[in-house]
């Protein structure tokens, strides 16, 4: 449950007896640490015009773990016949990222978005040129 406390800021407070509860800060909720894991979780497929490329970040070319030779082809083959491109969820240096899953040249290749792009509006560009 979040509320507004005197602690100048939102924080949200856990209730963990009745009528006891402690209360967590956003800021030390950013630094509890995500469970890793070695996976790339798919949340739908989607049309690769669905994205602007000025959300691509950095880009990854993924291969196959030992036993997931069939998995990786059948993954690939499929995006391919469907011509489409996979909206995932990665954890990368202890944070979750959205990312793209596409294939290139027979290759699966990761691209990572941005969530809020680094870029200038063209009207605050205008004025610096």
């Amino acid at each position: 449950m979040q509320d507004r406390c005197g602690l100048g800021g939102y924080n949200t407070r856990y209730e963990y007896e009745k009528g006891k509860f402690v209360i967590i800060s956003d800021e030390e909720i950013e630094h509890i640490p995500i469970k890793t894991s070695k996976s790339i979780d798919i949340l739908r497929f989607i049309d690769a015009g669905e994205i602007e490329p000025i959300y691509y970040d950095r880009s990854y070319y993924l291969e196959h773990v030992e036993g997931g030779e069939r998995a990786y082809a059948l993954l690939r083959e499929t995006m391919k016949a469907a011509g489409k491109v996979a909206l995932s969820k990665i954890i990368f240096k202890d944070k979750e990222h959205i990312a793209i899953l596409r294939v290139f040249h027979d290759i699966i290749m990761l691209r990572q978005q941005r969530i809020h792009p680094r870029n200038r509006t063209r009207k605050a560009f205008s004025r610096q040129v």
